[in-house]
């Protein structure tokens, strides 16, 4: 339980009450964090101990290699330079054999870069405890061989990022965001997300998507009917490390989720195929695809209402709405948002190194011949024909909401409901 020295008089441990120390934004005029515990002193034979001082120290590495060229900025267990980032608690008496507790209260600086690991490149924090012995201790005069009397144990610094602050945990209040795809040539295409901030866990299911088609076309131009035939939505992780003095940058990326739907199976009125390449979101698919599989491939309309949400009031059951005939010409696909197969952390832009999350989109749009509709009494074998077929990317900044982040947020009050109590009444109170 305790650090060893080779002088087994005393041991020492210094004891954080929780398990990391958490930070706000740090433009907070009001200093808040802190981190508390108590440091635990084991006596095996007399000793005059005059302080203990317990500090928070940094280990830093960030390194990336152009070629044969590499870049390192470190440095090991520098002391955080502030004023409140140590405190020293005067003992200043000889402690008999027995085991004694002191407890200690440690400011920690607001501007402090968060603890991270990315490959070779980290960010460390440490909690040291550290006994002074009075100067004519016989322990002091060997100290100096022995090793110093002290402990130390890491301790993760998590930062909330201020955009969070705006996240709400009903996804009913958050607002959707729109991420264009194409705005050209009549045909606008659009992403909407049900919410940029993606939490970690599964407390309130997958974030739903929605791919709107609006096409369009001038009187003069032929008639095309237009369609999805695939959609990718992903979800990467960006790490820049850069090196402010020489402008030297590194770029990595990590796939955090993907999800893969391909429309073209409507064609053939079956479910749409969807393919995922983490298993988080794995039952929602699943559901999905049983409920289309119960249903009967001659019932367009059933379908769609499952697979593809159209917004024209048209009864019409395929999936595309061609122009100047229909009255809304939108078509629309609902879809979801991966879920997370390793937990973000949460974005933020420091002195030599930004972590960015981004939502990906690739989408195939087709544009096939325009048929005019045949009676019910006439039947045609021949499938209409592919014109031509766009490739569109879009997508934009999302926030991935980690677990230790969700629960920080849940935890602070809400005033939402302070009228609802009983805080003030007008009517006595009867015991």
């Amino acid at each position: 339980m305790f650090s060893k020295t080779k002088n087994p008089t005393f041991e020492i441990k210094v004891v954080p009450f929780m398990p990391s120390i958490i930070i706000e934004n740090e433009d907070l005029e009001t200093k808040k964090s802190h981190i508390s515990g108590s440091v635990s002193i084991l006596i095996k034979k007399p000793v005059n101990i005059r302080t203990i001082t317990v500090s928070l120290k940094k280990s830093k590495l960030i390194e990336w290699a152009n070629g044969s060229h590499v870049t390192r900025i470190s440095f090991d267990n520098e002391l955080i330079k502030h004023s409140v980032s140590d405190t020293v608690i005067d003992v200043e008496s000889d402690l008999e054999i027995g085991r004694y507790e002191f407890p200690f209260f440690l400011w920690v600086p607001d501007n402090l870069e968060p603890s991270m690991k990315i490959e070779k490149c980290f960010i460390k924090y440490f909690l040291e405890a550290t006994a002074k012995l009075e100067s004519n201790s016989y322990l002091l005069k060997i100290g100096n061989y022995f090793g110093s009397y002290s402990d130390i144990v890491p301790i993760p610094v998590l930062r909330v990022p201020k955009i969070l602050k705006q996240y709400s945990q009903k996804v009913a209040q958050q607002l959707p965001q729109y991420y264009s795809l194409y705005h050209k040539d009549d045909l606008k295409v659009v992403l909407m997300i049900q919410s940029q901030y993606i939490l970690t866990t599964n407390h309130y299911g997958p974030i739903k998507a929605t791919l709107y088609i609006d096409y369009n076309p001038s009187e003069n131009m032929p008639k095309k009917e237009v369609s999805c035939k695939e959609i990718t939505l992903k979800i990467t992780e960006e790490y820049k490390f850069f090196e402010k003095v020489s402008g030297i940058s590194h770029l990595d990326k990590i796939v955090l989720g993907k999800v893969e739907y391909d429309f073209e199976q409507i064609n053939n009125k079956k479910p749409p195929t969807v393919k995922n390449q983490n298993q988080s979101n794995s039952n929602s698919i699943e559901t999905l695809q049983n409920n289309l599989s119960e249903l009967s491939v001659n019932d367009d309309s059933s379908i769609l209402a499952s697979t593809l949400t159209d917004t024209s009031p048209s009864t019409n059951p395929i999936p595309y709405k061609t122009p100047r005939i229909d009255a809304d010409p939108r078509i629309s696909y609902e879809l979801f948002l991966p879920r997370f197969d390793r937990e973000p952390q949460p974005n933020i832009i420091s002195d030599n190194f930004s972590i960015i999350q981004y939502l990906d989109c690739k989408a195939i749009i087709q544009f096939k011949e325009h048929k005019e509709e045949r009676s019910l009494t006439e039947t045609s074998s021949s499938e209409k024909k592919v014109i031509e077929e766009k490739v569109l990317f879009g997508g934009g900044v999302i926030y991935g909401i980690p677990e230790w982040a969700e629960e920080y947020i849940n935890s602070i009050p809400t005033y939402e409901n302070i009228g609802q109590g009983c805080l003030f009444s007008d009517q006595p109170k009867v015991f």
